[in-house]
């Protein structure tokens, strides 16, 4: 009977041993993708912010001394006001002339009132952070953003790559330097980190206030350690 005991005992040893390691060689890839409108609204979004964070400005495309001939040559320019007279049918003397109402052909000249569509709102990248190690390795970006059309916004990984390990869970935190689990602060749980490699989505919550949240955390709940973080500007 001690035997039987002492074998389920060690089986039991063995199997929470290999649920605690085996993160730690067996690496998850998730690609997560929506639905291809919208994910090629998602990409060309991040492009757009891309190229709006690198732009340059006028001091650095052209030359100080250009700079003051320029603005010099503006200071000169005049505007040019063009006046027509509106068009008086005939009077004899004694007479005061009168506007001339417009025929038929000036009616066809009118312009028809210019139909202005609603803007459609597309996905927006609202901040971005980078991924960086504190207990374990990791790499890539997080980005914060808005779907459009009332859609929400999503917490989303891009070129993810971290350590693996036990129970790793995503935390959203109002606290940023964060480096041990004394130090998350308040902070909202988006659910299991769905894959250590790839690209993933977390849904935020309708009403939540991004200006409060820092940082995102990749944090190993059984043994409360924080594997790594990603501040949000």
């Amino acid at each position: 009977m001690k035997k039987v005991l002492g074998l389920i005992v060690l089986l039991i040893v063995i199997g929470i041993g290999y649920w605690l390691i085996s993160p730690l060689f067996i690496d998850k890839e998730v690609v997560e993708v929506f639905d291809p409108k919208t994910e090629a609204a998602i990409q060309q979004a991040i492009s757009d912010f891309k190229e709006n964070t690198t732009d340059t400005n006028i001091d650095d495309q052209m030359p100080e001394e250009e700079q003051e001939e320029l603005f010099k040559e503006m200071a000169k320019a005049e505007d040019v006001v063009v006046t027509e007279p509106m068009p008086v049918s005939p009077v004899t003397e004694g007479e005061e002339p009168t506007l001339e109402p417009p025929g038929e052909d000036a009616k066809d000249l009118i312009p028809e009132p210019e139909v202005v569509e609603a803007p459609v709102v597309v996905p927006k990248v609202l901040s971005v952070g980078s991924f960086v190690d504190v207990a374990h390795h990791g790499s890539g970006e997080a980005k914060i953003i808005n779907l459009g059309e009332g859609k929400g916004n999503v917490l989303r990984f891009e070129n993810f790559n971290v350590s693996n390990g036990p129970d790793l869970r995503v935390l959203f935190s109002k606290n940023e330097s964060i480096t041990k689990s004394s130090e998350l602060g308040e902070y909202i749980e988006l659910g299991k980190l769905k894959g250590n490699i790839g690209s993933q989505n977390y849904i935020l919550e309708e009403g939540l206030n991004l200006e409060e949240y820092k940082t995102v955390v990749i944090y190993c709940k059984p043994f409360r350690v924080v594997f790594n973080t990603a501040t949000i500007k």
